[in-house]
């Protein structure tokens, strides 16, 4: 197992990368670091190779029992973070490549840990030549979500998930989140079958008898297969988490601008700011979206409101009151849609002027989007995530 930035050129026999067959005099050359590339040996083979690392590994016997098999054409791959699910899906895409000559599908609905598109998206792309690495590909289509967790997202992870999957051909193999622990969990995952009605299941057990417990409520007609967790697969630590994040909203925003839109020329999704007549008068400034919960009220406002009046406010109603101002939607993680929902950048929100009715984001995005849908997570312009988000609280 090699990770890039990498050379590799095939001196003398042949060798596989992901399964994918490279012969004498092949290059291979991965500029991007971070990228993982299995290359195996069958027979030997004279390799000249850089790279950043290099690990002795093993292809686990039942991938490769499981390719003998054969791979059905819509293929779903559930397990829980860590267990190789990524892996497996590359290494059976490059088999399909490099046997069949035919194009492949990879739906990426991991949306915390990303092999295609950028952090919080769904994403679809195409493959037919290989070797196939799919963390070095831009998708073809996206779906923005705008989290790294599907909780609190379950209609946003469906509805991406429905719309990108009747966009693929076949074969298409659909690779999920870790998410499974829990009663939610194996809810959201039930739905996402129902929706997708993918021809196999393939399962990779943990050990924590999570994955058991949802393929005990899969219905018996979907063919389904069990695996266990490679014991060479290694467990990414939280920090090594939260860098892939930082270096892949990183790569998404090389060569930001600002881009300038008036509200009136796009629709906004998670921006609810419908000013409060009542309570701008009564604590003299302009407060919008007010959100009474059963313990605080939250509010919205430009300015910030004078003590005595918030006291005044909470004495009165019994709840703690709760100041966001419009500068908490600055670094706001937000996708830039085209008129069908779908995701054609992303970006961070750099300005936001209610009077104005204006919005500035700094995207790549060339396009001009009909749309915006603001997510929940906060982004420096360098990748770094901004904890907590305010938004979000």
């Amino acid at each position: 197992m090699i990770r890039s930035p990498l050379y590799l050129k095939i001196k003398r026999g042949e060798a596989f990368v992901w399964r994918y067959p490279l012969n004498e005099g092949s290059i291979l050359k991965v500029d991007e670091a971070g990228v993982p590339v299995l290359v195996e040996s069958k027979k030997g083979a004279d390799i000249e190779l850089s790279a950043s690392e290099v690990r002795r590994t093993s292809v686990p016997e039942e991938w490769s029992h499981l390719i003998e098999v054969g791979i059905e054409e819509k293929t779903l791959v559930l397990g829980e973070m860590d267990v190789g699910k990524s892996s497996l899906i590359v290494y059976m895409m490059n088999d399909i490549i490099s046997r069949e000559g035919e194009k492949v599908y990879l739906l990426d609905s991991d949306i915390g840990q990303k092999d295609l598109g950028p952090v919080g998206t769904i994403s679809l792309a195409s493959f037919c030549g290989g070797p196939a690495l799919p963390w070095l590909e831009v998708p073809e289509a996206s779906y923005f979500v705008g989290d790294k967790t599907p909780r609190g997202n379950f209609t946003l992870m469906l509805a991406g998930i429905s719309l990108l999957e009747r966009s693929a051909g076949a074969p298409t193999l659909i690779n999920t989140t870790g998410y499974l622990r829990d009663v939610a969990a194996v809810e959201l995952k039930l739905r996402k079958i129902e929706l997708v009605e993918p021809q196999l299941i393939i399962g990779i057990e943990s050990g924590s008898g999570a994955l058991s417990k949802l393929i005990n409520k899969v219905p018996p007609y979907y063919r389904r297969i069990v695996l266990k967790c490679p014991p060479q697969v290694r467990q990414k630590s939280r920090d090594l988490r939260a860098s892939l994040r930082r270096a892949n909203i990183s790569r998404y925003l090389c060569g930001a601008s600002e881009l300038d839109l008036h509200m009136r020329e796009v629709f906004v999704q998670g921006l609810e700011l419908e000013k409060d007549g009542v309570l701008s008068e009564y604590l003299g400034v302009e407060v919008y979206s007010p959100e009474e919960g059963k313990n605080v009220i939250k509010i919205v406002s430009s300015e910030q409101p004078d003590k005595e009046k918030i006291l005044s406010l909470e004495r009165m109603t019994g709840k703690r009151v709760r100041i966001l101002d419009l500068a908490s939607y600055r670094n706001l993680y937000t996708g830039l849609l085209d008129e069908r929902g779908l995701c054609v950048g992303v970006g961070l929100i750099k300005d936001l002027s209610i009077k104005e009715e204006r919005i500035s984001v700094l995207t790549t995005a060339s396009q001009r989007p009909r749309g915006l849908r603001l997510g929940k997570l906060r982004f420096s312009e360098d990748g770094e995530e901004i904890v907590p988000s305010l938004h979000k609280e």
